[in-house]
């Protein structure tokens, strides 16, 4: 479900974009927190701005996620992370970066 709905993300209009995200943030956890990163850097603003509620929003839910991360779950958060948090330092498009205090979760 997780893949297809990546699909649809990548490949959908402003209305899908929005749709998946809110699916990426109601699975929450480990997951999907690299496919709401993903979506910070996104060229519309509204899916930007809603990112960045959803990413906040899994903020403060992490502390609650009581099952450990897959590795590979890990991994690419970690590597999304990485790119995410170069492109919005580079950018500039917040006043603070919006994936700014993620990466102490994904240790």
């Amino acid at each position: 479900v997780l893949e297809k709905a990546r699909k649809i993300y990548e490949k959908g209009d402003v209305r899908l974009k929005i749709s998946m995200l809110r699916l990426f943030a109601k699975i929450g956890r480990f997951a999907t927190i690299g496919d709401l990163m993903i979506g910070t850097m996104n060229e519309n603003e509204i899916i930007r701005n809603l990112s960045v509620q959803l990413v906040e929003q899994w903020k403060r839910k992490a502390n609650s996620y009581f099952i450990s991360p897959k590795t590979e779950e890990l991994e690419r958060a970690n590597q999304i992370y990485h790119f995410a948090y170069e492109f919005h330092e580079d950018k500039k498009l917040y006043f603070r970066n919006p994936v700014n205090e993620i990466d102490f979760y994904l240790k």
